[in-house]
């Protein structure tokens, strides 16, 4: 019996070590498959090369009537490509381009990602289209080729929905409080302080007056300074000197220039406002019949500072249109010069 029991034990030992053959034996196959596989996935995820292609990109892809939006075309090229400056198509009705921007070359390793960005403002709902077009691109070698660009929609819907009790047109600027808001917390607080500052003005108003009284002789013999025209004039001249070598430049100054004449003649505020709230907005009684000249040249500047810039060509063409609203600008400040000031 005993031997029987020995026999059975030394079976069941030799079946346990074949199973431990065979386990080790797949172990050993499984971990071969996976050193293969390790070693051939570096070249699985090598990237392809990419080829040059455009696109465009728009946020927020929804306009409301009035807002203002980037619309950007990304041309993405291997390493060493040049693009060539995109030039804007004629802007869609409903649509109006403020400015045109070419970005820094964005390099990624393996690609480059050349940007340029439009400036849009919606100005009429509907659903609206940017033109396709194309833009050249070159490798590095010199062969050179042509992306075309897709047609990119734009869908401009109406602000009404999100205020519907207003009954007065909307300004060029946003209102600094929106309607039905709260009245801060701290305005009676301020009411108070600003009450309080009143007394205390009053008190200072008194003696600045005594102050004055004893200053006026002496005011009255100093020397007048140059007035609005001989500056207006004088920095016509330095504006007509750079009309030719920097238009855009020189057109810039040109409108801050006449905007500055017009605030000390008229006491008017149009240094800090666009074309769009000049329009809307009443002008000076003392110059209400030269308002349109002066809307008609600031627009003309507009559309000078605000173009990209271009080729040699143009820019002489641009440089001609300046020298023509330099010369309606100096018209313009010698009419609305006083009688009898001197010229």
């Amino acid at each position: 019996m005993t031997g029987r029991l020995r026999g059975v034990g030394q079976q069941g030992w030799a079946r346990g070590d074949a199973r431990s053959r065979w386990l080790a034996l797949v172990v050993a196959m499984l971990a071969g498959l996976v050193l293969a596989c390790a070693e051939e996935q570096p070249a699985s995820t090598e990237r392809a090369p990419i080829s040059p292609h455009a696109a465009w990109l728009l946020e927020p892809p929804q306009l409301g009537v009035g807002q203002i939006t980037n619309l950007e075309l990304a041309v993405v090229t291997p390493p060493g490509y040049t693009v060539e400056p995109y030039r804007p198509p004629p802007v869609p009705p409903g649509l109006e381009l403020l400015a045109s921007e070419t970005l820094d070359v964005e390099r990624q390793g393996a690609r480059w990602i050349h940007r340029t960005r439009l400036r849009l403002r919606a100005t009429a709902t509907g659903a609206r289209v940017w033109p396709a077009g194309a833009v050249g691109v070159e490798g590095p070698g010199g062969d050179a080729a042509e992306l075309p660009l897709p047609e990119h929609p734009i869908e401009i819907v109406s602000v009404l929905p999100e205020y519907p009790d207003r009954v007065t047109p909307f300004g060029a600027r946003a209102p600094v409080l929106a309607e039905g808001r709260a009245t801060p917390f701290w305005a009676p607080a301020l009411f108070g302080a600003a009450t309080a500052l009143a007394g205390v003005a009053l008190v200072a108003l008194a003696r600045r007056r005594r102050r004055a009284d004893a200053r006026a002789a002496a005011v009255a013999e100093t020397p007048a300074g140059p007035s609005a025209g001989e500056r207006a004039r004088s920095q016509l001249d330095v504006v007509r000197s750079r009309s030719e070598a920097a238009p855009f430049d020189a057109a810039h100054e040109l409108s801050l220039a006449l905007r500055r004449f017009v605030d000390a003649r008229f006491g008017a505020d149009t240094a800090g406002r666009c074309i769009e709230e000049l329009r809307e907005g009443a002008a000076p009684f003392t110059a209400r019949s030269r308002w349109p000249a002066l809307l008609e040249i600031l627009s003309g500047l507009d559309e000078l500072r605000f173009r990209p810039d271009s080729d040699a060509a143009a820019r002489d063409a641009l440089a001609a249109r300046l020298a023509g609203l330099i010369e309606r600008a100096d018209r313009f400040v010698e009419d609305a010069e006083p009688q009898g000031s001197p010229r």
